[in-house]
């Protein structure tokens, strides 16, 4: 509805008359802005108007620089187009070649599908559960353990206590296994180790260096320390004298010795004196004397442990079938001296120095056996000529 009162004139100048009011009706009265010369953004018909707004015609007509209110500037409209401080990525300038999309498809074809890793994943908890020990392996294992725990004692690293206290300085040495020097007038450091060490056959003439075993105590003398305990002995007693018996040797020619006097034996670990064409510190025997010993007399169900070296390996498998055995196993010794090292140096081998000996493990009808307790290599020291390793007595 048109009320018909009058306003006072909003757009014009002062004392200029309104062209036309609200609805067609006049209206007159004072300017808004009386005294002032605002801009004009509204004018006649067909008369042009200069704006103020953004993005309008300003004055001369040039869009975007026109005036607003009060003489401030107008705002100006954002430059279409990517904002000028926003650098695109320079776009990589080597081509994609046919070689990329070969290698890009076959990384895709050997990619594992989804199916492919699920039975990836299940094979490797079946191989898990396969090999997980059973209650009953496990109950066996514990069966055979050294009572009171291990009684495996590794060597210092120093060797000998005095280095070992040096090193830690402290009068107290470790509680591992040291070994002290053993220098004679004749010995020559500048040599240095013997690769026999303490089971040199020439130690009173041997001019290099040999070891023993130390049993002194571990804490170092001080002045007004006595009534030390005697040491504790280093050889591990596994079982009693009770359980083992009192050894016994028979002083004989094993070639002509009637062995059905001696009875039946449930092991035997034997190591025969086979001739492997070397000089050695004891008697030989032929293979055909090797042959026909009366070892069939000694075991109707049983195991039977041989040692052999060089060219008895074969002859010991021979001698075995003939005795009435089957080889089912074959221990290996890895000799190693007092340090802990290889023995380089062996006594036997007529191509390369021997650092192992083999013992060949030869069954006999059906013995009860406890079976997958332990391996079949064996890294010891060697002690005396023929003296074999006491690990070897304590798995059989």
């Amino acid at each position: 509805m048109n009320s018909g009162i009058p306003r006072p004139d909003m757009w014009a100048g002062s004392g200029e008359p309104h062209p036309q009011g609200v609805h067609g009706m006049p209206v007159a009265g004072p300017p808004m802005f009386p005294g002032s010369n605002p801009p004009q953004m509204m004018g006649p018909r067909g008369v042009h108007r200069p704006m103020g707004l953004m993005g309008m015609p300003g004055p001369g007509g040039v869009p975007g620089q026109g005036m607003g209110f009060n003489g401030h500037p107008a705002m100006q409209r954002p430059p279409i187009g990517p904002s000028p401080g926003l650098v695109p990525p320079p776009l990589s300038s080597k081509p994609r070649t046919e070689e990329d999309d070969i290698k890009n498809i076959e990384a895709l074809l050997k990619k594992k599908s989804f199916r492919e890793l699920q039975k990836s994943k299940t094979g490797e908890e079946l191989y898990v559960l396969i090999h997980r020990p059973t209650a009953r392996e496990t109950a066996l294992a514990a069966k055979f353990k050294t009572k009171g725990g291990t009684q495996l004692k590794e060597y210092c690293k120093a060797l000998t206590k005095e280095d070992c206290r040096r090193q830690r300085c402290n009068y107290l040495a470790c509680e591992k296994v040291h070994v002290r020097r053993i220098i004679a007038l004749h010995t020559d450091i500048s040599l240095g180790d013997c690769s026999f060490l303490d089971t040199c056959r020439h130690m009173k003439t041997c001019k290099y260096v040999h070891y023993e075993l130390d049993p002194t105590p571990a804490l170092l003398p001080m002045p007004g320390m006595v009534g030390l305990p005697p040491p504790k002995p280093l050889r591990a007693e596994y079982c009693s004298e009770i359980e083992l018996g009192e050894p016994q040797w028979i002083n004989c020619d094993i070639r002509n010795f009637r062995m059905d006097i001696l009875g039946q034996f449930g092991v035997i670990m034997a190591d025969p004196p086979w001739d492997i064409h070397m000089e050695l510190p004891y008697g030989t025997m032929a293979d055909d004397e090797m042959r026909n010993l009366n070892v069939p007399t000694l075991q109707t169900d049983g195991l039977i442990f041989p040692w052999v070296t060089g060219r008895a390996m074969e002859l010991g498998r021979e001698c075995l079938e003939l005795w009435g055995y089957r080889r089912i196993e074959e221990l290996i010794w890895v000799k190693t001296n007092q340090l802990q090292r290889i023995i380089r140096t062996g006594r036997t081998g007529h191509w390369l120095n021997h650092s192992k000996e083999h013992c060949l493990v030869g069954i006999k009808g059906d013995p009860e056996v406890n079976r997958n307790i332990d391996t079949d290599v064996l890294v010891s020291e060697v002690q005396e000529t023929s003296q074999k390793p006491d690990e070897v007595s304590i798995n059989i």
